[in-house]
């Protein structure tokens, strides 16, 4: 199989397995329905392009802008970034989680 191939199903299959423990375990999300997990995914793969691009661009920003070194450069934006994940995925799952309950009433 040709590495970029392979590459991107990597990431298609992360990407998914991130938003089932994220909708299962980590928000405990109970929406149901095609549109409810529409709405669902396409709040976390934004929040997850924009913080991907957060990642990229806020390291090269640290090392080339702020003359950071690269390693204390990447913990930094790791840790950003993944406060800043949790945060917008909390919003995503809980926003839609509430807007089907509002539905239900």
């Amino acid at each position: 199989m040709d590495y970029r191939l392979a590459n991107l199903l990597a990431l298609l299959l992360t990407k998914l397995s991130a938003f089932i423990v994220n909708k299962v375990f980590v928000f405990k999300s109970k929406t149901r329905g095609i549109k409810a997990l529409s709405k669902e995914f396409a709040g976390f793969f934004m929040g997850r392009i924009f913080t991907g691009l957060l990642d990229y661009f806020g390291l090269i920003l640290l090392v080339e802008v702020f003359s950071l070194p690269q390693k204390e450069s990447k913990y930094l934006i790791m840790a950003i970034v993944v406060i800043l994940n949790y945060i917008l995925m909390k919003a995503v799952f809980t926003k839609t989680s509430l807007s089907k309950r509002k539905e239900v009433l």
